[in-house]
């Protein structure tokens, strides 16, 4: 890790029923598993993924995200991505599930 990067972190911001779940640093294989695990708990709930401090994003995150999305879009619920760089939007583009997504600068 550089020394002007981020660790990876997750912090879950909101009152019952809407959630801002806000990530810093890398989302990658590594740390799927954490953003999925956090996005479970908060499933049922409108959800607004906080990118702004989060430099990239790889298809496992792409993914992890499409299955959330889909658990929201069943139950009537809110998941948008805000804040994404061109670099993370660009993760779902080449996935081909950017559409899916609302997404706020």
């Amino acid at each position: 890790m550089r020394e002007d990067d981020q660790p990876f972190t997750l912090h879950v911001e909101g009152r019952e029923g809407s959630v801002r779940v806000i990530a810093t640093g890398e989302l990658d294989p590594s740390t799927a598993p954490s953003v999925g695990g956090v996005l479970a708990q908060h499933r049922g709930e409108d959800v607004v993924m906080d990118f702004t401090e989060v430099r990239f994003a790889d298809s496992s995150i792409v993914r992890t995200l499409v299955e959330e999305r889909h658990h929201a879009q069943l139950a009537g619920n809110r998941f948008a991505i805000e804040g994404a760089n061109d670099r993370v939007r660009r993760s779902f583009e080449l996935s081909g599930v950017a559409d899916m997504f609302e997404w706020i600068p």
